[in-house]
């Protein structure tokens, strides 16, 4: 069957307001020859069911957002998105007729879609206000921007508080923020990327969680390291591996990808991919589950790997129904069985697809098929894989196995060194950083401890980088402590740990004034801990001056307790009582204020409280 002509064509826009955008300033042509043989000989449709699947692979993604429950006034955005008054309230609808509505197999209204592509809603000045009003959300931890399906193994890990948790290949970071939100920031997350500049990527994005138990780190992930003794190693209730793949199932949102497609890309990825997921059992408990995932289409990638864990570890492991699971979860949610066969193709010179049975027929000259990727032995539980494809509701493609581990397989030895050493420029490392406890005697400590009166216990949960100028001092919870101090031999690169407390600041002032300053995110954990500069203020409407002014005078206080309080010049934390708020002010002058409110937090409390 031919192709349909389906070309991105965009001329000039046809308004002033319609700039052309990055990825539709020049022709995509949405079509591959070699991928649609190739998907045609793999995938079972029949010709028209193909061809719906084609086109819809040729079409935008629509853009969707979840909700972040763990934020206080979550519930508020969900009632302002259902108004039928919200868009009108920000865009002129009948120029830009779009439609926002909850996805309707997403649990408790927490995933919402616009029907309309993401580049739209940036660059359409009609539009613009909406994408202003989702940015600001976005950069205040209220909502995070996720495609649909990768919410999917957050979901059926069966995440819940308290549990230590391993994000394998976490970068850019969106399924760990999501695992957060499930466990309620309690207990512990490790999340890890081989590219030091993706995990400091992490770090940026994961900061709006504003949780203590977080652990950024950077290793290849198949070759993550042991912490402890050989014999009782650390190992996590839940891991998820979202593998490096070739991607071609997110094609809609990636237009790219239709010039670049090739069929090297998934059979290259395909043995670190079973590499990694090896590794991620290992550090997987007994009892414990593990989540396989994958955007990519290709059964070389995802089948093709479940089927060689399967026949390493036959009695270790089994996969767990998600068609079940997701109907319970996410009722009217369309997902189909992992496939029973696959082929095993390479293109020859005149660029058809020549077929092998086995390895033996494959040509020495072709390294990259292997004999894992063959369909020999398979299992009838692939079927309990769950793929989505495009077509079925408007998503991207997608691949998802959930195992249970119920064998005791062994925890490999830590990284070999020369390995380290052969791939550190590939894997783009920034060195490693190792986090001490604050020592207890410590000048820096003594003058926290003595300003805002820390009754902490005293420093064990506070930490900063060894060897450093303490610019920066750290809050951990107890897990993160408990797995940072098990790591004797200081395997473990880390990026990052919990929340930073306490930063150094450079004001040009008396030598009273404590040199480290709170930081606004650290404030539910910290603030509880300080006996001295924290006040109580009843007037929340001098809250709203200090998130609009650049400084305000203390006169404007309408509480006098409060106003007498705040006598002494240097930091404080103004804590309105009504609403249960906190924010930090600099007092510099005998009766001018400064508010230290981030301007990402200064949003949060503007969409909180909307006559802020």
């Amino acid at each position: 069957m031919e192709a349909p002509d389906k070309r991105l064509k965009l001329s000039a826009p046809a308004s002033s307001n319609e700039p052309a955008e990055n990825e539709d300033s020049f022709t995509i042509e949405k079509e591959n020859s070699l991928m649609r043989s190739y998907y045609s000989l793999q995938l079972e449709f029949s010709a028209d069911e193909f061809q719906r699947f084609w086109e819809t692979l040729q079409t935008p993604l629509p853009t969707t957002f979840r909700i972040n429950p763990m934020h206080s006034t979550h519930e508020n955005l969900i009632n302002q998105l259902k108004s039928p008054d919200f868009l009108s309230s920000l865009i002129d609808d009948s120029l830009n007729p779009i439609q926002i509505e909850p996805v309707p197999w997403y649990p408790n209204s927490l995933s919402w879609q616009i029907s309309t592509k993401k580049s739209r809603l940036k660059y359409i000045e009609g539009i613009k206000p909406l994408q202003t009003f989702l940015q600001n959300a976005n950069d205040c931890g209220l909502i995070s921007r996720q495609e649909l399906v990768s919410m999917i193994p957050g979901l059926v890990l069966d995440v819940s508080p308290g549990m230590h948790i391993l994000d394998m290949c976490a970068a850019p970071g969106s399924k760990t923020a999501h695992i957060i939100e499930l466990m309620k920031g309690q207990g512990l997350i490790v999340a890890n990327d081989v590219d030091f500049k993706r995990a400091n990527t992490l770090v940026h994005q994961l900061h709006r969680t504003n949780i203590n138990c977080l652990v950024v780190t950077n290793h290849p992930a198949q070759h993550y390291p042991g912490i402890g003794p050989k014999q009782s190693r650390y190992q996590f209730d839940r891991v998820l591996c979202d593998v490096p793949c070739s991607g071609d199932g997110a094609i809609r949102k990636c237009p790219d990808k239709w010039r670049s497609w090739k069929i090297s890309d998934s059979y290259g990825l395909h043995k670190l991919q079973t590499l990694i997921l090896n590794r991620g059992f290992s550090l997987c408990k007994p009892g414990g589950f593990f989540c396989y995932s994958t955007c990519s289409l290709n059964p070389i990638e995802n089948e093709a790997v479940v089927s060689e864990m399967l026949r390493q570890h036959p009695n270790d492991i089994e996969i767990v129904d998600l068609h079940g699971k997701l109907r319970e979860i996410c009722p009217g949610f369309i997902v189909r069985p992992g496939l029973g066969s696959w082929k095993v193709v390479w293109p020859n010179e005149e660029g058809s697809l020549i077929e092998y049975s086995s390895m033996s027929e494959v040509p020495e000259s072709i390294k990259s098929i292997k004999s894992s990727m063959f369909p020999v032995g398979i299992s009838e539980d692939l079927q309990k894989c769950a793929r989505i494809f495009p077509h079925d509701q408007n998503t991207g493609g997608f691949f998802v196995t959930l195992f249970h581990k119920i064998g005791p397989i062994h925890v490999p030895r830590s990284p070999n060194p020369a390995f380290e050493d052969q791939k550190s420029s590939e894997m783009n490392t920034g060195g490693n950083k190792v986090f001490i406890e604050l020592d207890e005697d410590s000048s820096e400590y003594q003058s926290i401890k003595e300003y805002y009166g820390y009754q902490g216990e005293p420093t064990s949960q506070l930490y900063t980088m060894a060897g450093s100028k303490m610019n920066t001092i750290f809050y951990v919870s107890k897990e993160v402590k408990d797995f940072i101090e098990g790591d004797k031999k200081k395997s473990l690169k880390v990026v990052s740990l919990g929340v930073k407390a306490f930063i150094k600041h450079n004001l040009k002032s008396s030598g009273s004034i404590c040199k480290y300053k709170p930081v606004q995110d650290a404030l539910p954990y910290i603030s509880k801990l300080f006996s001295k500069r924290k006040v109580n203020c009843k007037d929340t409407e001098f809250l709203k001056t200090i998130v609009n002014e650049k400084f305000v005078l203390q006169s404007c206080i309408k509480d006098e307790e409060c106003q007498i309080l705040i006598r002494e010049l240097g930091f404080y934390i103004i804590r309105f009582v009504e609403i249960e708020e906190e924010v930090i002010v600099l007092k510099c002058t005998e009766d001018k204020i400064i508010p230290m409110i981030p301007k990402e937090h200064e949003e949060s409390l503007k969409m909180r409280y909307l006559s802020i």
